[in-house]
């Protein structure tokens, strides 16, 4: 058995980019990484069935075939997982999944995390996942920056020394399908325009307070908010919080104490969480 962590990480804002290949396709944005996220057991197992269990119920998942599939085309595996946060609400879980996964496949076939990190994204990104998560996983930095879209050597990914520190994360609705989202053209179109903006912007003057700020423009502006989110950002911005979407979920990352998030919208999902540079990897073998 082998276990690994991967942390979580908020997409603040981004502008998809599509390309024929996988490893330079995703987006460019600017993100959190959280100090809570995914934590997976990989079993190898007699024959070639692959059997998850997504907190401790057996489902079906493709982005994690995928991964599994990719470090090993034939083998059999049970693969534990265990989320820390909800899944569709922005919080990258699928991404975690897919690194955690697969370092923990990669270290069994002998590869190298470079790799790891690339069948991942791939999966991720393939499987209808998040865009650029793992790109901002891989990073070892509180608040990553993709200049350029993918993974390396075709991505980038900034540190801007922005220190985001301590957050509460909170759910407001029913999750939201990143493919649904971005398979609307119209939709789409006013992301990327919205992204590019929001970017330029960003690295120009970055720091927590325009981050926040941006992140609250580009959501209104790409048409993505919620009636409860932006209902949510509005009562916390009147009581002198920062507080934004995350992308994409019906949910909010704040400065605002747990207590006070459920004060001010009522008894909600809600969590505290940091900012962390820690990296995703080996917690146990065995």
């Amino acid at each position: 058995m082998i276990s690994a962590f991967c942390p979580g990480h908020i997409t603040c804002f981004f502008q998809p980019i599509t390309s024929l290949d996988p490893l330079s396709a995703g987006s460019r944005g600017a993100g959190i990484r959280l100090s809570l996220g995914t934590t997976v057991k990989v079993n190898p197992l007699p024959g070639n069935d692959i059997v998850t269990r997504v907190n401790d119920g057996t489902e079906s998942d493709d982005i994690i075939r995928k991964v599994v599939r990719s470090a090993d085309p034939s083998g059999g595996y049970e693969i534990n997982v265990r989320h820390d946060l909800p899944v569709g609400q922005g919080f990258g879980m699928s991404a975690a999944d897919a690194v955690a996964v697969a370092i923990c496949m990669c270290h069994i076939t002998r590869r190298s995390k470079i790799e790891a990190y690339r069948i991942a994204h791939v999966a991720d990104l393939l499987g209808g996942g998040g865009r650029g998560d793992v790109a901002g996983i891989m990073a070892k930095c509180q608040q990553p920056v993709r200049t350029v879209a993918g993974i390396p050597p075709f991505g980038k990914v900034e540190d801007l020394h922005v220190n985001v520190g301590k957050i509460t994360l909170a759910v407001l609705g029913p999750p939201l399908n990143t493919r649904d989202v971005l398979s609307d053209r119209e939709k789409y179109m006013g992301i990327r325009h919205a992204g590019s903006e929001a970017m330029e912007e960003y690295i120009e003057r970055p720091s927590l307070e325009s981050m926040f700020r941006i992140a609250n423009r580009f959501s209104a502006e790409a048409g993505v908010r919620s009636r409860e989110t932006d209902a949510a950002i509005e009562v916390l911005e009147e009581k002198g919080f920062m507080a934004a979407m995350c992308m994409l979920g019906n949910s909010i990352f704040t400065n605002a104490p747990v207590s006070e998030v459920r004060s001010l919208i009522g008894d909600v999902w809600a969590v505290p969480c940091t900012a962390v540079p820690d990296e995703a990897g080996i917690i146990r073998t065995k």
